[in-house]
């Protein structure tokens, strides 16, 4: 093998690719993810011998204000995600400074919060300069000479500062370089020294209020031209903020399982490929791409389909190439392949999340059709197990209970980065019973591809055979076993009325206001327009009212539409900045949910200058 991998990486560097014909002998590159056994391990918990926890290493104060600090590092770490793989997974990751090197695990990490307590995090790029999947160095953010490890730290769904939002241009990387929109405007300064003046080359400040009632966040890499490979390669982990609403919740009359309750299970899911004994021959072009590539590895798609790229261009794509989306063909839960999950039979929390990067799910549960071998591995799809019961989303508590996956009931279904908070009662179902966690979204969603669709049986995806990977059907094994001590009180949901109070709902056609009323919301329009950059030529000529209305709702100030769309979610332009400063700044939210300052000591006015100015003398926030 190693004589041909030679020969491969040889014949890629000739231009001609005479020895080939004129072109490669696979137009596209495509893999498949060696077999292995599914359901053989356990899943991994949150804390003790599962996903670490990030345990705070102190408080800073800064303007009066005190905040939980925590030091979390993103390193490169091996991880083994199947005891079949011959070798551990590389992979990227945040570990925090209470784990150590050789305790890390794939998604570590992961914050608890309490609202209204503010964490401050400061993160420390420790990424080689090499990385663990192939950078298309023709696009932006991450051309020649940029390099392939800069981060940027996004928190996703939470209410935060601008400063500390992460956005793409206000990454920075371990040499001490840093993004368009984290540089300030004196030498040396960038935005995050408003938060930390101390901050040293290769590391960022991050701040967060924390002002949301309790939900499931995570946060993720956001940098640049490389978002989609850094997250893949590890770089993402669960953000929980806990509030007195969800501790009633959990006390007699509510019941519900508090968020480290054992009955509480966070399932978090990717679908993947890994680098395995075929993946030479069929994808010939991998090694030459990643020469120190070796088997137990993540593979990512890098080349395009020429005959699909044919229709719109007649130049040849770069190698390797950006592809737009990605679908595995084996699902992790909790980082690790296909693994089982003991439940008893009382009711059970299941928090969830979509972390894959193009796959939609829609989980639902099915009784195995058996109880040992290979039958315990497959769905019966005929035969339907306990409904959801979904509480909460990535918004928080919902207003009232929704039935999932019942008869008659509409289904689950979660895109990329969401969220579902639910709960199943397993106390009628038989002990000994084997349950599988199902999932047949259409992939790409909602048209699909049969190729994408690993499952047996499928023609188009014949390495899939019963009781193996690849299967991105059967995502989790669920089994059941007799209760044993105490029933816990059984859990009871209001009808409605059920909405965290310390949320303040968007009122009707109030959203993202400033300002109450309708005169405060007109005044924080016109703030917001001349905070924007000039408009175009087309935008001149829209009356003041309707540019008003646009600003109101968080609309660009460029209505072009096409590939961007009129509306780019969360983004604006700064005076003096040319690049984006986010929605999530405090204005832009409820009342009860806006951060009280932007970082301690600065005030809601200077969102509209340059970064650095930030750095202004300590004042209270100015509430609107």
């Amino acid at each position: 093998m190693s004589n041909r991998r030679d020969f491969v990486k040889a014949v890629a560097a000739m231009s001609t690719g005479a020895l080939l014909g004129g072109k490669w002998p696979s137009a596209w590159a495509s893999n498949r993810s060696p077999r292995l056994a599914k359901f053989i391990q356990p899943l991994r918990g949150v804390g003790s011998g599962g996903i670490p926890l990030a345990a705070s290493d102190g408080t800073r104060t800064r303007a009066g204000i005190t905040a939980v600090h925590y030091s979390i590092s993103m390193v490169q770490y091996e991880d083994q995600l199947h005891p079949d793989l011959p070798n551990p997974t590389r992979l990227w990751g945040y570990r925090p400074a209470n784990i150590a090197a050789g305790d890390m695990r794939h998604l570590g990490g992961i914050v608890v919060a309490q609202r209204g307590v503010p964490v401050q995090v400061t993160a420390t790029n420790a990424l080689p300069a090499t990385h663990i999947l192939p950078v298309d160095a023709s696009i932006m953010g991450a051309e020649k000479g940029q390099g392939a490890n800069h981060a940027s730290v996004h928190l996703h769904g939470g209410f935060v500062p601008w400063i500390s939002d992460g956005g793409p241009h206000a990454w920075f990387d371990p040499q001490g370089g840093y993004g368009a929109s984290a540089t300030g405007s004196q030498p040396g300064s960038t935005i995050f020294n408003a938060v930390n003046p101390s901050l040293v080359a290769g590391q960022a400040e991050y701040y967060y209020p924390n002002l949301q009632g309790a939900r499931m966040l995570w946060y993720h890499d956001h940098a640049l031209g490389i978002t989609r490979l850094n997250a893949y390669a590890g770089l993402a982990s669960a953000y929980v903020i806990t509030d007195s609403y969800e501790s009633e919740t959990m006390t007699t009359g509510y019941g519900l399982p508090g968020p480290l309750d054992p009955r509480t299970c966070y399932l978090v899911f990717q679908d993947k490929t890994f680098v395995g004994s075929e993946t030479e021959a069929l994808d010939p072009s991998w090694y030459f791409a990643m020469p120190a590539s070796r088997a137990g590895d993540l593979w990512y798609p890098h080349r395009h389909e020429e005959g699909r790229l044919k229709k719109w261009t007649p130049l040849p794509a770069p190698h390797p190439s950006s592809v737009p989306e990605q679908f595995g063909d084996t699902i992790l839960v909790n980082g690790i392949v296909a693994p089982y999950l003991e439940v008893e039979q009382r009711q059970y929390r299941l928090r969830l999340l979509n972390a894959c990067n193009s796959r939609f799910l829609n989980p639902r549960l099915l009784f195995a059709k058996g109880a040992s071998g290979v039958d315990a591995t497959e769905a019966a799809t005929n035969k339907p197990g306990p409904a959801f019961i979904q509480v909460g989303t990535e918004g928080g508590f919902l207003p009232a209970p929704v039935m999932l996956n019942g008869k008659g009931q509409p289904q689950l279904l979660l895109a990329p980065a969401e969220r579902a908070d639910l709960i199943v009662d397993f106390r009628d179902v038989p002990a000994g019973s084997i349950l599988i966690l199902y999932n047949d979204a259409a992939a790409p969603f909602p048209g699909g591809d049969a190729k994408e669709d690993f499952y047996p049986g499928n023609p188009k995806t014949p390495a899939a055979v019963p009781g193996f990977t690849p299967d991105t059907r059967t995502l989790l094994q669920i089994r059941v076993k007799a209760r044993t001590g105490l029933a816990d009180p059984s859990i009871e949901l209001l009808k409605s009325g059920m909405q965290n109070p310390l949320d303040a709902p968007y009122p009707a056609g109030r959203a993202h206001r400033g300002a109450t009323g309708c005169a405060g919301a007109a005044a924080d329009a016109e703030r917001r327009l001349r905070c924007l950059r000039p408009l175009d030529a087309g935008d001149r000529h829209r009356p003041a009212r309707v540019r008003r209305r646009h600003a109101r709702r968080g609309i660009r100030p460029s209505f072009r539409r096409g590939a961007y769309g009129d509306r780019e979610r969360g983004l604006r332009r700064g005076v003096g900045n040319p690049q984006f400063i986010s929605r999530h700044a405090p204005h832009a939210l409820p009342p009860r949910q806006r951060a009280g300052a932007v970082a301690p000591g600065h005030q809601h006015e200077q969102l509209c200058g340059r970064s650095a100015d930030l750095a202004g003398p300590a004042a209270g926030a100015r509430r609107q």
